[in-house]
């Protein structure tokens, strides 16, 4: 068909039982000119901050720089050794660049659109509509992550007994059969009749689908927890958006985890020093 490309969303899956993805780059083709262009962001923050250590940014980054060159060599050999035009089925070079199988980077739907200019220009246009926020995100400044809420409670913990440590156990786990790894860690847990894991969750994120994401991951997550906590408690520490713009996605953030049918404790950070003295006051000692 002339006058049109053909192009497919390269999605990371970091959930197949929640339905999580994030787009990661996007293939094109030029049926045209029989042209194949893989193009991606050079920074994969916005899910580092979603996922932490369960995202490997160095890998991912590096199959995708693998997918550019094939794709650019594919080009190079096709016209050093090719006097003969074909126009090839879009989905076979998916699979021929990327072979379906069970890994967390797949290609989406094939779309055809029509081609409105020259072929850089296009490349340059969608790369720009769905990963410009890529971009913004590497510009912004340091976000109040996970490891800002915990080491801002620790550090809280600290000043009023130096030896808290001993009414905490650090890297407590709790067992969660349907989860892939089978289990949820959390930062620490401690005892008052009953356990309280402490589970920090930042939403200080730069776009509102980001916080969606985020409250629905661990909306999963801690569903997937509620037959084991029983009548323990989790105690969530949060941080808001810096952007104000965003504090209402994050108020409905916090009321969808907070309908989780679970025991819980939502504590923002101006609660912060309140929750510290809560657990010094009233935490059993614990033998390590």
């Amino acid at each position: 068909m002339s006058g049109v490309f053909k192009y497919s969303l390269l999605k990371y899956v970091h959930s197949d039982l929640l339905g999580e993805y994030l787009n990661v780059g996007i293939l094109l083709y030029f049926p045209d000119s029989d042209i194949l262009r893989f193009v991606f962001p050079k920074s994969l923050a916005r899910l580092k901050d979603l996922y932490k250590d369960h995202f490997s940014e160095k890998l991912v980054l590096s199959i995708l720089k693998t997918l550019d060159q094939t794709s650019r060599e594919r080009n190079i050999h096709r016209n050093l050794s090719s006097s003969n035009f074909i126009q090839y089925d879009f989905s076979d070079l998916q699979q021929w660049l990327l072979p379906v199988d069970s890994t967390a980077l797949r290609f989406g739907p094939v779309k055809t659109a029509v081609a409105y200019g020259q072929e850089e220009i296009i490349v340059r246009d969608y790369f720009k509509m769905f990963f410009s926020y890529f971009e913004r995100n590497v510009a912004h400044g340091k976000r109040n992550d996970e490891d800002f809420i915990s080491k801002k409670l620790k550090g809280i913990l600290r000043r009023k007994d130096s030896e808290y440590q001993r009414f905490i156990i650090p890297d407590a786990e709790v067992s969660a059969p349907i989860l892939p790894d089978g289990k949820f860690l959390f930062d620490f847990s401690w005892n008052n009749h009953v356990t309280h894991y402490v589970k920090p969750i930042s939403f200080d994120l730069v776009e509102s689908k980001s916080i969606n994401t985020k409250a629905a991951q661990y909306f999963g997550y801690l569903s997937a927890l509620a037959d084991q906590i029983g009548n323990d408690s989790i105690d969530i520490l949060t941080t808001r958006p810096q952007d104000r713009n965003l504090w209402g996605n994050y108020d409905k953030a916090l009321t969808m985890i907070d309908k989780v049918a679970i025991k819980k404790n939502i504590i923002p950070q101006s609660d912060y020093e309140n929750y510290a003295q809560d657990l010094l006051d009233n935490a059993e000692i614990t033998v390590q």
